[in-house]
C-alpha cells in the first residue's frame, strides 16, 4: 500500500492518512483499487493529467517511480499495455510491485514502516535521511518512552496498559499470567486484597474478558486456545484438495451473576464454515457455566489459483444487554493441493489467523529484511511467568515419521537444547497419498518426542535464549552464525492484532529450511516450513542496537 502511494505522489502520506488507507486495504480493498483511488487525487493529476498521451504517460511514470527515462524498448511494451486494455491506475500499482521500484525505495519503506507501526508517526526528513528499520526503532529512547507510557507503573512485571479498558484476571491481555507484583494504585484492582500480588494462583477466573462482574447474564466467548494464539475473536482452519480436517471449537461462558439466554448461533458469509450437525443453536447458561460452540471447515475444491481464504463471521446472540451480539471471526485457507507452489506464503498464513502483521512478500534474500522484520539471534522473557512458544503453521514436505523437533537453548551453549515439541507424521506407508500427518497445516497438534504432551512453555530464567528446529536431517538455530554458511533461517515479526494494533511482547516467527547439505542446498526463502507465535519475550539486543 505504500509503495503504490508513493508512486503515485512520489511521497510518503501522512500518518492519518495512511492509517486510514490501511483500513481500507485490510477491509478489502486490494492495491489495485487503491491505485484508482489515488489516481483522481488533485496532487496525482499534477504529474499525471488525464491530457497526456499514452506515451507521455509511460515516461512521466518512469521519471517519478523509477528516476530516469524509460528506453526505447521499454517505452513501446509498457506503452503496448496500455494500449492492449492496461489501465493507467493498474499500471502504476503493477510498476510498485516491480523489482527496480521496490529495490530502490526498500530503506525509505522499511523506515517509513518502522516508524509508523512502532511509534505511531511518520519519520522527519532528517530521521528519512538517516535509515534504520524496526530494530533502530525498538532500540531508540523514543520507542522506550512510548512503550513506558503504554504500561502502567502498578505492574512493573510487565507491561499492562492503563485503563481504558479496565482489565481483571481472566483478560487476554495478561496471557494467563498470576502472581506478579504489584505496586501503587492498582487502576485494575489486580491485587484484590492488597499484599503487593496480583492475580494469585487460584484466585482467577479462566478464560479471557470481561472486567468487574455485572449483574445479569455477560457472555463471554473466545477461540481455543486464545491463551496461546494471543488473540481471542477469530478461529483458523486449514485444508488441502477438499480434505475433511476436525472440528475446532470456541468457548461461551457467562461471566454474569444471573441466567444467559442464547437464543441464536448463526454463521454469516462463506458457506465453506459450517456448524457440526446436532450443535445446538440456543442455549442457557448459568452464572460461570461455560459451553462449546463446534465448527467445521467444509470448503469446495479450488477453481482456480494455488488457494482460497474463506471468510465468515459467527454470531452469538443472548440476553447479554451490554452486548447483545458477540462474533467470532473465521477463517480459513484451503490449497489446492500439498505442497511446493501451492502452498500458502507466510503472508496468506498470517492473515488466515487472524494477524495483521507486515511479514513482507516474495523470498527475501538473507540480507534483505521481510516487512516488519526485527532481527534479533536471541530473546529474553519480557516478564513474570513462562515464555509460550506455539506453533502456527508447518509448510514442509509430508513425512512419514516424526520430525521438525524444536528447541529452545541457553545464549552461549548451543549444544544444551531443551525439546519443546515435536510434529507427528502420518506413520503410514506413504505420506503422498494424504495429509501426511501434522504437515502442511494451519496451527498443526504437536507432541513430545515419542509420543505423549508436547511442551510450547518454557521458563529460560533471566538469562536470554536461542531457538531451534531439527528437521529432514538439517539443524537451524535463530543465531545465524551457528548456521551453515551462516545462513538467515529465522525471522522475527512484531505480532497485530485484528485491528492493527501490536500485541505487547508477542512475535510472529517464520523458519526456513534448506541452507545446509542434508537439505541438499533446497533453501527458498519463504519462511513458513514452520512459524510460531513467540510471547512474553523481548529481543536479547535487536539488529542496530
Amino acid at each position: 500500500m505504500l509503495r503504490v502511494y508513493i508512486a503515485w505522489f512520489d511521497e510518503n502520506p501522512s500518518f492519518r492518512r495512511l492509517r486510514r488507507r490501511l483500513r481500507e486495504y485490510r477491509a478489502g480493498q486490494d492495491i489495485g483499487q487503491l491505485s484508482n483511488t489515488f489516481s483522481v487525487a488533485r496532487a496525482a493529476q499534477r504529474t499525471f493529467p488525464a491530457t497526456l498521451t499514452d506515451r507521455q504517460f509511460v515516461v512521466a511514470l518512469f521519471e517519478q517511480t523509477l528516476g530516469r527515462r524509460p528506453e526505447r524498448s521499454e517505452r513501446a511494451v509498457w506503452v503496448q499495455r496500455l494500449q492492449d486494455g492496461q489501465t493507467r491506475p493498474g499500471l502504476v500499482a503493477r510498476v510498485s510491485k516491480s523489482s527496480a521500484f521496490k529495490s530502490r525505495n526498500a530503506a525509505s519503506v522499511a523506515t517509513t514502516a518502522a516508524y509508523a507501526g512502532l511509534l505511531r508517526r511518520m519519520p522527519t526528513g532528517t530521521e528519512l535521511s538517516a535509515g534504520g528499520d524496526a530494530g533502530d526503532v525498538l532500540a531508540s529512547g523514543e520507542y522506550e518512552d512510548r512503550a513506558s507510557a503504554l504500561c502502567n507503573a502498578s505492574y512493573p512485571d510487565f507491561c499492562i496498559p492503563s485503563e481504558p479498558p479496565d482489565l481483571d484476571c481472566g483478560d487476554s491481555s495478561l496471557l494467563g499470567r498470576v502472581d506478579f507484583r504489584v505496586a501503587g494504585e492498582d487502576p485494575h484492582e489486580l491485587d484484590q486484597d492488597g499484599n503487593g500480588v496480583g492475580c494469585e494462583s487460584g484466585t482467577t477466573t479462566p478464560g479471557p474478558g470481561g472486567g468487574p462482574s455485572p449483574e445479569g447474564g455477560i457472555i463471554n466467548i473466545y477461540n481455543d486456545p486464545w491463551d496461546k494464539l494471543v488473540i481471542r475473536d477469530v478461529l483458523p482452519f486449514s485444508t488441502a484438495r477438499t480434505d475433511p480436517t476436525p472440528a475446532k471449537r470456541v468457548r461461551v461462558r457467562n461471566v454474569g451473576t444471573a441466567r444467559l439466554d442464547v437464543t441464536e448461533v448463526a454463521i454469516e458469509g462463506s458457506s465453506a464454515f459450517r456448524l457440526v450437525a446436532g450443535q445446538a443453536r440456543a442455549f442457557s447458561l448459568a452464572p460461570q457455566q461455560e459451553t462449546t460452540i463446534s465448527v467445521e471447515f467444509r470448503p469446495g475444491p479450488v477453481l482456480r489459483g494455488k488457494g482460497t481464504q474463506h471468510l465468515a463471521t459467527m454470531a452469538v446472540l443472548s440476553s447479554d444487554r451490554g452486548q447483545p451480539r458477540d462474533e467470532v471471526f473465521l477463517r480459513g485457507w484451503q490449497a489446492r493441493d500439498y505442497e511446493n507452489n501451492v502452498e500458502p506464503s507466510r503472508a496468506e498464513i498470517v492473515s488466515t489467523i487472524g494477524y495483521t502483521t507486515n511479514v513482507g512478500q516474495g523470498l527475501p534474500r538473507d540480507d534483505v529484511n521481510a516487512g516488519e522484520e526485527v532481527r534479533s539471534a536471541y530473546w529474553r522473557r519480557a516478564g513474570a511467568g513462562a515464555v509460550e512458544l506455539y506453533p502456527l503453521a508447518r509448510y514442509a514436505a509430508r513425512v512419514s515419521g516424526d520430525t521438525g523437533r524444536t528447541f529452545w537453548f541457553p545464549q552461549g551453549n548451543s549444544g544444551d537444547r531443551r525439546t519443546l515439541h515435536i510434529f507427528p507424521g502420518c506413520r503410514c506407508v506413504d505420506p503422498t497419498l494424504g495429509t501426511g500427518g501434522q504437515n502442511q497445516k494451519l496451527v498443526p497438534e504437536y507432541t513430545a518426542v515419542g509420543g505423549g504432551v508436547g511442551q510450547t512453555r518454557f521458563d529460560p530464567g533471566t538469562g536470554a535464549f536461542g531457538l531451534a528446529v531439527n528437521s529432514s536431517g538439517e539443524l537451524t538455530h535463530s543465531d545465524d552464525s551457528l548456521n551453515t554458511d551462516g545462513g538467515h533461517t529465522y525471522r522475527f515479526w512484531p505480532a497485530r492484532d485484528r485491528t492493527g494494533e501490536l500485541l505487547p511482547n508477542t512475535w510472529i516467527v517464520g523458519q526456513d529450511l534448506g541452507a545446509s547439505p542434508e537439505n541438499m542446498g533446497t533453501k527458498n526463502y519463504d519462511y513458513q516450513d514452520f512459524m510460531w507465535v513467540l510471547s512474553n519475550a523481548t529481543p536479547a539486543q535487536p539488529a542496530g542496537a
